[in-house]
């Protein structure tokens, strides 16, 4: 399958804003049935093929699945339409956070440690700095841009992260 340019994506999403849910809606399960039979017919040696994402960030074939998984997850909440940060399910929140805070102790992100208490984890990111405690989907809507972190226990008041998504980590690119 070939993947559109940025213009081009940047083209269909503000024609098809106007277009009705239920259209909008048929759109999006077209475009996730079609993704899956992709996925499922994709011969699995092919996976850790490197592939480029539009903002031209090279990862694995596979992380894919997780990009969309993340956007799909993100715009829910970004529509306004009752789905908030707390319905997203544990099983994302908890891949979410270590995805994106092993990127930001790779960045150099100025936190000392970030802790999720109804997930009984906790990420150290540097010897010193401010720590931020709160439910998962708190502590990721702060990091994603979708939330305040006002709704997190801090001292000092935690730095403001940088644009989400970030890259992957690991240097794939």
């Amino acid at each position: 399958m070939t993947r559109a340019d940025a213009a081009t994506l940047d083209r269909a999403l503000r024609e098809g804003a106007e277009r009705n849910a239920a259209h909008l809606v048929a759109d999006l399960r077209r475009s996730l049935d079609r993704m899956l039979d992709e996925a499922t017919a994709m011969p699995t040696e092919r996976w850790p093929t490197l592939v480029t994402a539009l903002a031209g960030r090279r990862h694995p074939a596979w992380y894919t699945l997780h990009r969309a998984r993340r956007e799909l997850k993100t715009h829910h909440v970004d529509l306004n339409l009752g789905y908030t940060t707390a319905d997203w399910p544990t099983s994302y929140v908890t891949w979410a956070l270590d995805d994106t805070i092993a990127t930001l102790a790779a960045r150099d992100f100025p936190i000392a440690r970030i802790e999720a208490g109804d997930l009984d984890r906790s990420w150290t990111l540097a010897p010193t700095g401010p720590a931020a405690t709160g439910p998962g989907h708190a502590l990721l809507a702060w990091l994603s841009g979708r939330g305040p972190a006002t709704h997190l226990v801090s001292e000092p008041h935690p730095p403001t992260p940088p644009t989400w998504p970030l890259p992957p980590t690991p240097g794939w690119t």
